[in-house]
């Protein structure tokens, strides 16, 4: 069975998508995270889908944005806290992940920003989670030649990511639908 992360890169890739599946999932999380599950049709026209999915017809990219939204919303909600990033598989290589890693955090700043999210005024871990996220969005990651501390410091920062994304989500005052 194919990987999701893989699955989604393939259908953007056959659409000539100006955007990977990394980073079409951050921005729908981060989207999701600073509005409400109910929006998502203001984000999809927000967003843009003529144009950020090329070739792949209006109709086939909102059924897969719906789908990736609300899987996302649903692991957003769990209470289990099973959220996690879409990244490619740790069969890949670490390069491969990093990169998408950057793509994924870059993304999610750009769909907090499309929901107009602002950190509570009391939240400082939302905020200081949100200057870090900029900051990895903005880096190059240098892989060093130990292979167990790459994958060491990865895991570390796809947790980073996982549990920064939920505290947002968390802090987020939900709007009545």
């Amino acid at each position: 069975m194919e990987h999701p992360f893989d699955s989604l890169e393939g259908l953007l890739k056959r659409w000539n998508a100006n955007l990977g599946a990394a980073e079409l999932h951050g921005n729908v999380c981060g989207w999701l995270c600073g509005g409400t599950e109910t929006e998502l049709e203001a984000w999809q026209t927000r967003l843009g889908l003529e144009q950020a999915f090329g070739q792949g017809s209006s109709d086939e990219a909102e059924r897969v944005l719906d789908t990736l939204a609300r899987v996302s919303w649903s692991q957003l909600e769990n209470e289990s806290f099973d959220f996690q990033p879409l990244l490619p598989p740790d069969s890949e290589l670490i390069a491969k992940r990093t990169d998408a890693l950057l793509s994924w955090s870059a993304g999610f700043l750009g769909g907090l920003g499309l929901a107009g999210y602002q950190p509570p005024a009391k939240d400082e871990g939302c905020a200081e989670f949100l200057d870090d996220l900029g900051r990895i969005a903005r880096s190059e990651i240098e892989l060093r030649d130990d292979p167990e501390e790459d994958e060491a410091a990865y895991a570390e920062l796809v947790e980073f990511l996982r549990m920064g994304a939920l505290m947002v989500h968390l802090s987020h005052p939900r709007k009545a639908a």
